[in-house]
Protein backbone atom coordinates (compact mmCIF):
# COMPACT_ATOMS: atom_id res chain seq x y z
CA UNK A 1 0.00 0.00 0.00
CA UNK A 2 3.03 2.50 0.54
CA UNK A 3 4.67 1.68 -2.88
CA UNK A 4 1.12 2.67 -4.23
CA UNK A 5 0.78 5.84 -2.03
CA UNK A 6 4.29 7.14 -3.02
CA UNK A 7 3.81 5.86 -6.70
CA UNK A 8 0.41 8.00 -7.34
CA UNK A 9 2.16 11.51 -5.42
CA UNK A 10 5.81 11.23 -8.10
CA UNK A 11 2.66 10.57 -10.14
CA UNK A 12 1.93 14.27 -10.12
CA UNK A 13 5.17 15.59 -9.61
CA UNK A 14 6.31 13.88 -13.13
CA UNK A 15 3.66 12.77 -15.25
CA UNK A 16 1.43 15.11 -17.89
CA UNK A 17 -1.74 16.57 -17.13
CA UNK A 18 -4.69 16.07 -18.71
CA UNK A 19 -6.03 17.35 -21.64
CA UNK A 20 -7.76 21.33 -21.81
CA UNK A 21 -10.59 20.28 -22.64
CA UNK A 22 -12.75 18.58 -19.83
CA UNK A 23 -15.92 16.85 -20.02
CA UNK A 24 -19.65 18.17 -18.80
CA UNK A 25 -19.95 14.91 -16.76
CA UNK A 26 -16.03 16.54 -15.17
CA UNK A 27 -17.13 20.02 -14.84
CA UNK A 28 -20.20 18.49 -12.66
CA UNK A 29 -17.98 16.98 -10.52
CA UNK A 30 -15.81 19.77 -10.23
CA UNK A 31 -18.17 22.36 -9.08
CA UNK A 32 -18.74 20.46 -5.52
CA UNK A 33 -15.24 20.54 -4.61
CA UNK A 34 -14.31 23.01 -2.39
CA UNK A 35 -11.72 26.46 -2.54
CA UNK A 36 -9.02 25.04 -0.64
CA UNK A 37 -8.80 22.20 -2.65
CA UNK A 38 -9.05 24.13 -5.91
CA UNK A 39 -5.97 26.20 -4.94
CA UNK A 40 -3.84 23.89 -3.66
CA UNK A 41 -4.26 21.63 -6.60
CA UNK A 42 -3.12 24.97 -8.44
CA UNK A 43 -0.41 25.69 -6.22
CA UNK A 44 0.89 22.99 -4.68
CA UNK A 45 -0.48 19.56 -6.24
CA UNK A 46 2.10 16.80 -4.80
CA UNK A 47 1.17 18.52 -0.80
CA UNK A 48 -2.67 17.81 -2.28
CA UNK A 49 -2.29 14.30 -3.09
CA UNK A 50 -0.08 13.19 0.03
CA UNK A 51 -2.59 15.03 2.24
CA UNK A 52 -5.82 12.75 0.51
CA UNK A 53 -4.68 9.62 0.20
CA UNK A 54 -3.33 9.66 3.69
CA UNK A 55 -7.17 10.09 4.72
CA UNK A 56 -7.83 8.07 1.68
CA UNK A 57 -5.89 5.04 2.94
CA UNK A 58 -6.68 5.62 6.41
CA UNK A 59 -10.67 4.65 5.47
CA UNK A 60 -10.56 2.59 2.09
CA UNK A 61 -11.18 -1.22 2.92
CA UNK A 62 -9.53 -3.16 -0.24
CA UNK A 63 -8.25 -0.01 -1.38
CA UNK A 64 -11.85 1.52 -2.05
CA UNK A 65 -13.92 4.15 -0.03
CA UNK A 66 -17.65 3.81 -0.28
CA UNK A 67 -20.24 6.10 1.13
CA UNK A 68 -21.28 3.43 3.32
CA UNK A 69 -18.20 2.55 5.07
CA UNK A 70 -17.72 6.70 5.35
CA UNK A 71 -20.76 6.38 7.94
CA UNK A 72 -19.99 3.55 9.95
CA UNK A 73 -16.65 5.24 10.48
CA UNK A 74 -18.39 8.56 10.99
CA UNK A 75 -21.54 6.97 13.41
CA UNK A 76 -19.05 5.35 15.35
CA UNK A 77 -17.43 9.04 15.83
CA UNK A 78 -20.59 10.63 16.48
CA UNK A 79 -21.18 7.84 19.14
CA UNK A 80 -17.83 8.08 20.59
CA UNK A 81 -18.19 11.81 21.31
CA UNK A 82 -21.70 11.75 22.52
CA UNK A 83 -20.31 8.89 25.33
CA UNK A 84 -17.66 11.43 25.89
CA UNK A 85 -19.62 14.59 26.49
CA UNK A 86 -22.56 12.90 28.39
CA UNK A 87 -19.35 11.44 30.75
CA UNK A 88 -18.29 14.78 30.92
CA UNK A 89 -21.72 16.48 32.06
CA UNK A 90 -22.65 13.47 34.44
CA UNK A 91 -19.03 14.15 36.47
CA UNK A 92 -21.24 16.51 38.10
CA UNK A 93 -23.42 14.44 39.67
CA UNK A 94 -21.60 12.96 42.92
CA UNK A 95 -23.82 10.42 44.41
CA UNK A 96 -24.83 8.73 40.86
CA UNK A 97 -28.43 9.15 40.71
CA UNK A 98 -28.47 11.08 37.45
CA UNK A 99 -29.32 14.11 39.02
CA UNK A 100 -27.14 17.08 39.53
CA UNK A 101 -29.08 18.35 42.81
CA UNK A 102 -28.63 22.22 43.96
CA UNK A 103 -27.03 20.43 47.45
CA UNK A 104 -24.81 19.15 45.04
CA UNK A 105 -24.27 22.32 42.83
CA UNK A 106 -23.40 23.94 46.09
CA UNK A 107 -21.32 21.05 47.83
CA UNK A 108 -18.74 21.36 44.80
CA UNK A 109 -18.74 24.72 43.38
CA UNK A 110 -15.83 26.17 45.42
CA UNK A 111 -13.51 23.31 44.81
CA UNK A 112 -13.99 23.65 40.67
CA UNK A 113 -11.37 25.14 38.64
CA UNK A 114 -12.55 28.41 36.87
CA UNK A 115 -13.51 26.40 34.04
CA UNK A 116 -15.55 23.30 34.78
CA UNK A 117 -17.28 26.54 37.20
CA UNK A 118 -18.63 28.12 34.40
CA UNK A 119 -19.65 25.04 32.62
CA UNK A 120 -21.90 24.11 35.71
CA UNK A 121 -23.21 27.86 35.39
CA UNK A 122 -23.66 27.64 31.68
CA UNK A 123 -25.92 24.37 32.29
CA UNK A 124 -28.19 25.65 34.82
CA UNK A 125 -28.40 29.00 32.87
CA UNK A 126 -29.43 27.13 29.72
CA UNK A 127 -31.05 23.66 30.38
CA UNK A 128 -32.63 23.79 34.07
CA UNK A 129 -35.58 24.50 32.46
CA UNK A 130 -38.11 24.75 35.83
CA UNK A 131 -35.72 26.87 37.71
CA UNK A 132 -35.78 24.71 40.48
CA UNK A 133 -31.77 24.63 41.09
CA UNK A 134 -31.61 21.20 40.22
CA UNK A 135 -30.53 19.50 36.67
CA UNK A 136 -32.66 16.33 36.06
CA UNK A 137 -31.72 13.64 33.83
CA UNK A 138 -33.40 14.72 31.53
CA UNK A 139 -32.37 18.35 31.37
CA UNK A 140 -28.56 17.17 31.43
CA UNK A 141 -29.59 15.05 28.64
CA UNK A 142 -30.89 17.39 26.71
CA UNK A 143 -27.50 19.53 26.98
CA UNK A 144 -25.67 16.74 25.95
CA UNK A 145 -28.07 16.72 22.60
CA UNK A 146 -27.57 20.37 22.37
CA UNK A 147 -23.30 19.75 22.43
CA UNK A 148 -23.59 16.74 19.98
CA UNK A 149 -26.07 18.64 17.70
CA UNK A 150 -23.71 21.82 17.15
CA UNK A 151 -20.99 18.68 15.67
CA UNK A 152 -20.26 20.02 12.39
CA UNK A 153 -20.94 16.68 10.25
CA UNK A 154 -19.12 18.01 7.16
CA UNK A 155 -15.53 18.36 9.19
CA UNK A 156 -15.70 14.86 10.66
CA UNK A 157 -12.34 13.06 9.41
CA UNK A 158 -13.06 11.54 6.10
CA UNK A 159 -15.92 14.04 5.37
CA UNK A 160 -14.36 15.56 2.11
CA UNK A 161 -12.67 12.68 0.28
CA UNK A 162 -15.80 12.10 -1.72
CA UNK A 163 -15.58 15.55 -3.05
CA UNK A 164 -13.71 13.82 -5.23
CA UNK A 165 -16.18 11.09 -6.90
CA UNK A 166 -16.66 12.72 -9.89
CA UNK A 167 -18.66 10.61 -11.29
CA UNK A 168 -20.97 9.97 -8.33
CA UNK A 169 -20.76 6.79 -7.95
CA UNK A 170 -20.64 6.56 -4.21
CA UNK A 171 -16.80 4.89 -4.87
CA UNK A 172 -14.05 6.27 -4.97
CA UNK A 173 -10.11 4.93 -5.62
CA UNK A 174 -6.99 6.43 -5.35
CA UNK A 175 -6.79 6.98 -9.20
CA UNK A 176 -9.72 8.90 -9.00
CA UNK A 177 -8.02 11.45 -6.69
CA UNK A 178 -4.97 11.50 -9.15
CA UNK A 179 -7.38 12.45 -12.21
CA UNK A 180 -8.97 15.16 -10.11
CA UNK A 181 -6.03 17.02 -9.17
CA UNK A 182 -4.66 16.39 -12.77
CA UNK A 183 -8.43 17.81 -14.10
CA UNK A 184 -7.31 21.22 -11.74
CA UNK A 185 -3.85 21.64 -12.73
CA UNK A 186 -5.38 21.88 -16.62
CA UNK A 187 -6.92 25.25 -15.66
CA UNK A 188 -3.92 26.41 -14.20
CA UNK A 189 -2.42 27.27 -17.81
CA UNK A 190 1.01 26.39 -17.65
CA UNK A 191 1.97 29.37 -15.47
CA UNK A 192 4.87 28.88 -12.99
CA UNK A 193 4.36 28.68 -9.62
CA UNK A 194 5.30 31.45 -7.25
CA UNK A 195 5.52 33.39 -10.55
CA UNK A 196 2.64 35.93 -11.12
CA UNK A 197 2.67 39.04 -13.90
CA UNK A 198 3.79 41.57 -11.82
CA UNK A 199 3.29 44.02 -14.58
CA UNK A 200 -0.91 43.61 -14.73
CA UNK A 201 -1.06 44.34 -10.55
CA UNK A 202 -2.60 47.44 -10.33
CA UNK A 203 0.48 49.25 -8.13
CA UNK A 204 -1.35 51.43 -6.00
CA UNK A 205 -3.25 48.81 -4.61
CA UNK A 206 -2.68 48.07 -0.61
CA UNK A 207 -1.38 44.30 0.22
CA UNK A 208 -4.79 43.87 1.85
CA UNK A 209 -6.97 45.25 -1.27
CA UNK A 210 -4.75 42.79 -3.05
CA UNK A 211 -5.69 40.22 -1.03
CA UNK A 212 -9.37 41.19 -0.87
CA UNK A 213 -9.40 41.25 -5.30
CA UNK A 214 -7.90 37.84 -5.25
CA UNK A 215 -10.31 36.64 -2.87
CA UNK A 216 -13.15 38.43 -4.90
CA UNK A 217 -11.92 37.11 -7.96
CA UNK A 218 -11.44 33.80 -6.53
CA UNK A 219 -14.85 33.43 -6.02
CA UNK A 220 -16.82 35.30 -8.74
CA UNK A 221 -14.78 32.62 -10.70
CA UNK A 222 -15.66 29.46 -8.40
CA UNK A 223 -19.43 30.97 -8.64
CA UNK A 224 -19.25 31.19 -12.42
CA UNK A 225 -18.06 27.29 -12.56
CA UNK A 226 -20.58 25.97 -10.03
CA UNK A 227 -23.09 28.29 -12.62
CA UNK A 228 -21.55 26.40 -15.74
CA UNK A 229 -21.55 22.87 -13.98
CA UNK A 230 -24.81 22.76 -12.75
CA UNK A 231 -26.89 24.15 -15.67
CA UNK A 232 -25.34 21.24 -17.75
CA UNK A 233 -26.79 18.91 -15.11
CA UNK A 234 -30.15 20.49 -15.18
CA UNK A 235 -29.97 22.27 -11.71
CA UNK A 236 -31.39 24.68 -10.68
CA UNK A 237 -34.13 24.86 -13.85
CA UNK A 238 -34.78 20.73 -12.30
CA UNK A 239 -36.12 22.34 -9.16
CA UNK A 240 -38.17 25.26 -10.64
CA UNK A 241 -37.82 26.79 -6.92
CA UNK A 242 -41.49 29.42 -6.76
CA UNK A 243 -40.18 33.04 -6.93
CA UNK A 244 -39.33 34.72 -3.66
CA UNK A 245 -40.13 38.40 -2.98
CA UNK A 246 -36.81 40.45 -2.47
CA UNK A 247 -38.10 40.97 1.59
CA UNK A 248 -38.36 37.83 2.02
CA UNK A 249 -35.23 36.53 3.62
CA UNK A 250 -33.43 32.72 2.55
CA UNK A 251 -33.48 29.33 5.49
CA UNK A 252 -33.33 26.12 5.30
CA UNK A 253 -33.46 23.19 7.71
CA UNK A 254 -32.62 19.59 7.51
CA UNK A 255 -33.15 17.09 10.27
CA UNK A 256 -33.43 13.06 10.42
CA UNK A 257 -36.82 12.94 12.17
CA UNK A 258 -38.61 14.30 14.46
CA UNK A 259 -38.59 15.08 18.34
CA UNK A 260 -42.84 13.87 18.64
CA UNK A 261 -44.60 11.42 17.44
CA UNK A 262 -47.38 11.30 14.90
CA UNK A 263 -50.83 9.88 15.36
CA UNK A 264 -50.94 10.27 11.08
CA UNK A 265 -48.94 8.34 8.98
CA UNK A 266 -47.72 10.02 5.46
CA UNK A 267 -45.57 7.28 3.98
CA UNK A 268 -47.40 4.21 4.58
CA UNK A 269 -48.66 2.23 8.14
CA UNK A 270 -45.20 0.49 7.84
CA UNK A 271 -43.16 3.74 8.08
CA UNK A 272 -42.92 5.54 11.32
CA UNK A 273 -43.82 8.87 11.35
CA UNK A 274 -42.71 12.13 13.61
CA UNK A 275 -43.06 15.35 14.10
CA UNK A 276 -41.18 18.93 13.68
CA UNK A 277 -42.79 21.91 15.29
CA UNK A 278 -41.92 25.31 14.14
CA UNK A 279 -43.66 28.39 16.32
CA UNK A 280 -43.11 30.93 13.52
CA UNK A 281 -42.28 34.13 15.76
CA UNK A 282 -44.14 37.90 14.92
CA UNK A 283 -42.07 40.09 12.62
CA UNK A 284 -42.80 42.36 9.69
CA UNK A 285 -40.17 40.10 7.06
CA UNK A 286 -41.57 37.68 4.64
CA UNK A 287 -39.99 34.08 5.26
CA UNK A 288 -39.21 31.82 2.42
CA UNK A 289 -37.86 27.86 3.93
CA UNK A 290 -36.48 24.87 2.50
CA UNK A 291 -37.11 22.13 4.70
CA UNK A 292 -36.33 18.49 4.41
CA UNK A 293 -36.58 15.66 6.32
CA UNK A 294 -34.94 11.67 5.27
CA UNK A 295 -37.63 10.16 7.00
CA UNK A 296 -41.77 10.90 6.96
CA UNK A 297 -41.75 13.61 9.22
CA UNK A 298 -44.68 16.67 9.28
CA UNK A 299 -43.71 19.93 9.79
CA UNK A 300 -46.19 21.34 12.03
CA UNK A 301 -46.36 25.52 11.53
CA UNK A 302 -47.86 27.18 14.36
CA UNK A 303 -47.73 31.20 15.70
CA UNK A 304 -47.41 33.94 13.06
CA UNK A 305 -47.74 31.31 9.85
CA UNK A 306 -48.53 34.87 7.93
CA UNK A 307 -45.20 35.32 7.65
CA UNK A 308 -44.37 32.66 5.58
CA UNK A 309 -44.30 32.84 1.73
CA UNK A 310 -43.31 29.30 1.17
CA UNK A 311 -42.16 26.38 2.64
CA UNK A 312 -40.17 23.86 0.20
CA UNK A 313 -40.14 20.37 1.12
CA UNK A 314 -39.46 16.69 -0.39
CA UNK A 315 -42.10 13.88 -1.04
CA UNK A 316 -42.60 11.97 1.39
CA UNK A 317 -42.61 15.00 4.34
CA UNK A 318 -46.15 16.81 4.75
CA UNK A 319 -46.93 20.68 6.30
CA UNK A 320 -49.60 21.51 8.77
CA UNK A 321 -50.31 24.90 9.57
CA UNK A 322 -50.22 26.21 6.50
CA UNK A 323 -52.48 26.94 3.54
CA UNK A 324 -51.76 24.85 0.58
CA UNK A 325 -50.54 27.54 -1.55
CA UNK A 326 -47.72 28.40 0.85
CA UNK A 327 -46.34 24.84 0.61
CA UNK A 328 -44.43 23.12 -2.87
CA UNK A 329 -42.98 19.84 -3.01
CA UNK A 330 -39.67 19.83 -4.76
CA UNK A 331 -39.10 17.37 -7.57
CA UNK A 332 -36.10 16.22 -6.97
CA UNK A 333 -34.00 15.38 -3.68
CA UNK A 334 -31.30 17.78 -4.85
CA UNK A 335 -33.32 20.17 -4.32
CA UNK A 336 -33.80 20.55 -0.49
CA UNK A 337 -31.02 19.76 1.99
CA UNK A 338 -29.02 16.30 1.63
CA UNK A 339 -29.24 14.31 4.28
CA UNK A 340 -27.74 15.47 8.11
CA UNK A 341 -26.79 12.04 9.22
CA UNK A 342 -23.04 11.32 8.42
CA UNK A 343 -21.04 11.19 5.36
CA UNK A 344 -23.14 13.55 3.36
CA UNK A 345 -20.87 16.69 2.78
CA UNK A 346 -21.03 16.58 -0.61
CA UNK A 347 -24.89 16.15 -0.76
CA UNK A 348 -24.96 18.91 1.24
CA UNK A 349 -22.83 20.85 -0.88
CA UNK A 350 -24.65 20.38 -3.78
CA UNK A 351 -27.69 21.53 -2.59
CA UNK A 352 -26.12 24.69 -0.90
CA UNK A 353 -24.33 25.42 -4.43
CA UNK A 354 -28.20 25.07 -6.44
CA UNK A 355 -29.45 27.24 -3.94
CA UNK A 356 -26.65 30.18 -4.04
CA UNK A 357 -27.01 29.51 -7.87
CA UNK A 358 -30.64 29.74 -7.92
CA UNK A 359 -31.26 32.79 -5.64
CA UNK A 360 -28.23 34.28 -7.19
CA UNK A 361 -25.71 34.71 -3.93
CA UNK A 362 -28.42 35.80 -1.47
CA UNK A 363 -27.82 35.31 1.74
CA UNK A 364 -29.50 32.00 3.63
CA UNK A 365 -29.68 30.67 6.78
CA UNK A 366 -29.48 26.79 7.60
CA UNK A 367 -29.82 24.65 10.35
CA UNK A 368 -29.25 21.09 10.41
CA UNK A 369 -29.59 18.28 13.28
CA UNK A 370 -30.09 14.65 14.00
CA UNK A 371 -33.86 15.51 15.18
CA UNK A 372 -35.93 18.76 15.49
CA UNK A 373 -38.54 18.65 18.57
CA UNK A 374 -39.94 21.99 19.12
CA UNK A 375 -38.39 25.94 18.26
CA UNK A 376 -39.14 28.94 17.16
CA UNK A 377 -38.53 30.22 14.07
CA UNK A 378 -36.61 32.01 12.70
CA UNK A 379 -34.74 32.31 15.88
CA UNK A 380 -34.27 28.22 16.56
CA UNK A 381 -34.90 28.66 20.31
CA UNK A 382 -35.88 25.35 21.93
CA UNK A 383 -39.48 25.29 23.60
CA UNK A 384 -39.42 22.96 26.39
CA UNK A 385 -42.84 22.14 27.85
CA UNK A 386 -43.22 21.62 31.83
CA UNK A 387 -44.76 18.55 31.17
CA UNK A 388 -41.66 17.24 29.77
CA UNK A 389 -40.05 16.97 32.90
CA UNK A 390 -42.24 14.84 34.23
CA UNK A 391 -39.86 11.94 32.82
CA UNK A 392 -38.76 8.35 33.99
CA UNK A 393 -35.59 7.75 34.91
CA UNK A 394 -33.71 4.99 33.51
CA UNK A 395 -34.29 1.52 35.67
CA UNK A 396 -31.03 0.43 37.89
CA UNK A 397 -29.54 -2.81 37.70
CA UNK A 398 -27.82 -5.05 39.90
CA UNK A 399 -26.92 -8.55 40.14
CA UNK A 400 -29.55 -9.62 37.32
CA UNK A 401 -32.49 -7.54 39.02
CA UNK A 402 -33.99 -4.14 38.16
CA UNK A 403 -34.63 -1.58 40.63
CA UNK A 404 -35.76 2.10 40.92
CA UNK A 405 -34.40 4.42 43.50
CA UNK A 406 -36.95 6.40 46.14
CA UNK A 407 -36.16 8.31 48.94
CA UNK A 408 -32.65 7.55 48.63
CA UNK A 409 -33.19 3.59 48.80
CA UNK A 410 -33.73 0.96 46.08
CA UNK A 411 -36.74 -0.56 45.50
CA UNK A 412 -36.76 -4.02 43.45
CA UNK A 413 -39.42 -3.52 40.37
CA UNK A 414 -41.68 -6.37 39.10
CA UNK A 415 -40.22 -8.00 35.40
CA UNK A 416 -44.04 -6.19 33.85
CA UNK A 417 -43.11 -2.64 35.63
CA UNK A 418 -39.74 -2.68 34.37
CA UNK A 419 -40.03 -3.70 31.19
CA UNK A 420 -42.37 -0.35 31.03
CA UNK A 421 -39.92 1.99 32.90
CA UNK A 422 -37.39 0.80 30.38
CA UNK A 423 -39.86 1.58 27.27
CA UNK A 424 -40.85 4.83 28.93
CA UNK A 425 -37.41 6.20 29.83
CA UNK A 426 -36.30 5.32 26.14
CA UNK A 427 -39.63 6.82 24.25
CA UNK A 428 -38.82 10.06 27.01
CA UNK A 429 -35.04 10.37 25.72
CA UNK A 430 -35.73 10.01 22.28
CA UNK A 431 -38.45 11.46 22.04
CA UNK A 432 -39.25 14.11 24.44
CA UNK A 433 -42.21 16.08 22.64
CA UNK A 434 -44.43 13.38 23.03
CA UNK A 435 -47.32 12.34 20.68
CA UNK A 436 -49.16 15.22 18.58
CA UNK A 437 -52.33 14.43 17.73
CA UNK A 438 -52.73 15.97 13.74
CA UNK A 439 -55.68 16.34 11.71
CA UNK A 440 -55.25 15.07 8.95
CA UNK A 441 -57.67 17.39 7.11
CA UNK A 442 -55.34 20.05 7.79
CA UNK A 443 -52.23 18.20 6.35
CA UNK A 444 -50.71 19.16 3.16
CA UNK A 445 -49.22 16.42 1.48
CA UNK A 446 -48.60 14.35 -2.19
CA UNK A 447 -49.48 10.65 -0.55
CA UNK A 448 -52.20 9.77 1.68
CA UNK A 449 -52.94 10.23 4.96
CA UNK A 450 -53.77 7.27 7.44
CA UNK A 451 -54.14 6.97 10.96
CA UNK A 452 -52.25 4.73 13.41
CA UNK A 453 -54.52 1.90 14.55
CA UNK A 454 -51.23 0.90 17.38
CA UNK A 455 -48.86 4.56 17.17
CA UNK A 456 -45.43 3.85 15.72
CA UNK A 457 -41.81 3.87 17.55
CA UNK A 458 -42.18 2.98 21.64
CA UNK A 459 -45.02 5.11 21.73
CA UNK A 460 -47.25 1.87 20.55
CA UNK A 461 -45.11 -0.42 22.64
CA UNK A 462 -46.75 1.68 25.88
CA UNK A 463 -50.13 1.31 23.89
CA UNK A 464 -49.84 -2.40 23.43
CA UNK A 465 -48.39 -2.76 27.47
CA UNK A 466 -51.61 -0.90 28.07
CA UNK A 467 -53.76 -2.79 26.18
CA UNK A 468 -52.41 -6.17 27.37
CA UNK A 469 -51.41 -7.62 24.16
CA UNK A 470 -47.39 -6.95 25.43
CA UNK A 471 -46.48 -7.70 28.82
CA UNK A 472 -42.73 -7.14 30.02
CA UNK A 473 -40.73 -10.89 31.22
CA UNK A 474 -37.48 -8.88 31.77
CA UNK A 475 -36.63 -5.27 31.94
CA UNK A 476 -35.45 -5.61 27.40
CA UNK A 477 -37.65 -8.08 27.14
CA UNK A 478 -41.45 -8.03 25.99
CA UNK A 479 -43.55 -10.72 25.06
CA UNK A 480 -46.70 -11.00 23.08
CA UNK A 481 -49.54 -12.46 24.94
CA UNK A 482 -52.17 -12.58 22.50
CA UNK A 483 -52.99 -12.14 18.81
CA UNK A 484 -51.88 -9.03 17.28
CA UNK A 485 -52.41 -8.03 13.60
CA UNK A 486 -49.80 -5.11 13.80
CA UNK A 487 -46.80 -4.25 16.09
CA UNK A 488 -45.73 -0.41 16.28
CA UNK A 489 -43.32 0.09 13.17
CA UNK A 490 -40.65 2.48 12.31
CA UNK A 491 -37.62 0.86 14.59
CA UNK A 492 -35.73 0.10 11.85
CA UNK A 493 -36.04 3.33 10.38
CA UNK A 494 -36.46 5.54 12.39
CA UNK A 495 -34.14 3.96 14.96
CA UNK A 496 -31.24 5.37 16.42
CA UNK A 497 -29.63 2.49 15.95
CA UNK A 498 -31.12 1.50 12.67
CA UNK A 499 -32.38 -1.96 14.17
CA UNK A 500 -35.73 -4.13 14.78
CA UNK A 501 -36.64 -5.13 18.42
CA UNK A 502 -36.85 -8.90 19.12
CA UNK A 503 -40.09 -10.31 21.05
CA UNK A 504 -40.73 -13.49 22.55
CA UNK A 505 -43.81 -15.11 21.98
CA UNK A 506 -46.43 -16.68 24.12
CA UNK A 507 -46.49 -20.69 23.15
CA UNK A 508 -50.23 -20.56 22.90
CA UNK A 509 -49.92 -17.77 20.29
CA UNK A 510 -50.42 -17.87 16.94
CA UNK A 511 -49.04 -14.64 15.26
CA UNK A 512 -50.81 -13.18 11.62
CA UNK A 513 -48.95 -10.11 11.28
CA UNK A 514 -49.38 -7.96 8.14
CA UNK A 515 -46.08 -9.02 6.17
CA UNK A 516 -45.27 -5.38 5.78
CA UNK A 517 -44.61 -4.77 9.68
CA UNK A 518 -42.60 -8.23 9.90
CA UNK A 519 -38.87 -6.83 8.64
CA UNK A 520 -38.86 -4.53 12.24
CA UNK A 521 -38.77 -7.43 14.61
CA UNK A 522 -37.83 -10.58 15.24
CA UNK A 523 -39.76 -13.71 17.30
CA UNK A 524 -38.77 -16.47 19.36
CA UNK A 525 -40.60 -18.83 21.32
CA UNK A 526 -40.93 -17.38 24.68
CA UNK A 527 -39.97 -21.42 26.23
CA UNK A 528 -37.88 -22.93 23.34
CA UNK A 529 -35.87 -19.72 22.60
CA UNK A 530 -36.36 -20.33 18.76
CA UNK A 531 -37.57 -18.45 15.82
CA UNK A 532 -41.38 -18.61 15.16
CA UNK A 533 -42.05 -19.86 11.81
CA UNK A 534 -42.63 -18.22 9.01
CA UNK A 535 -40.29 -15.24 10.17
CA UNK A 536 -37.32 -14.08 8.33
CA UNK A 537 -35.04 -15.93 11.37
CA UNK A 538 -31.14 -15.58 9.23
CA UNK A 539 -30.32 -13.19 10.99
CA UNK A 540 -30.98 -14.43 14.48
CA UNK A 541 -28.19 -16.00 16.19
CA UNK A 542 -28.14 -19.82 16.25
CA UNK A 543 -29.36 -21.69 18.65
CA UNK A 544 -27.62 -25.09 17.22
Amino acid sequence: MHRLFWFLVFSVLSGPTVADQISGDQQRGLAKLDNGSLMQAQTNPATLVKRTLNAFFSFAVNDVLTRDILEQRHRAEILRRRAHVRSALFRFDLDGDHLVSAAEITQQEPALNPRDRAELVWLRYAFDANKDGNLSQPELMAAVDAEVGQLNIARLPGSQLLQFDLNDDGTLTAEEIISVVDLLRSDAKGEPKGKSNDAKKPKVLTAGQKERARRRAEYDAQFEAKRVALAEAGLPEICGYPAKSEEASLHWLSALRGGAISTIAIDGLHQGTTVVRLHVEKGEQPLYLIAGAQTPVIWQFTGAVDRIERVITRKGNAVSGLDGKQVHFAPSGVCVPGPSDLGQAVAQRTFRSTLEIAFDRQRFDGKTSEWMGSRTFPSHERIIRKDQLDTVDKPIRRNGKVYEMVDGTLHELENDEAARRQVQYQFNRDYPYGVVDIDPEKLVLQGKAQAYSVLPLEAGLLQLLDQGVLRGDAVNVLVITRPVEMLPSGFRTNGADGKGRRFNVDPEVTLNIEAGNLSDYNYENLETGRCVDGVPCEMLPSLE
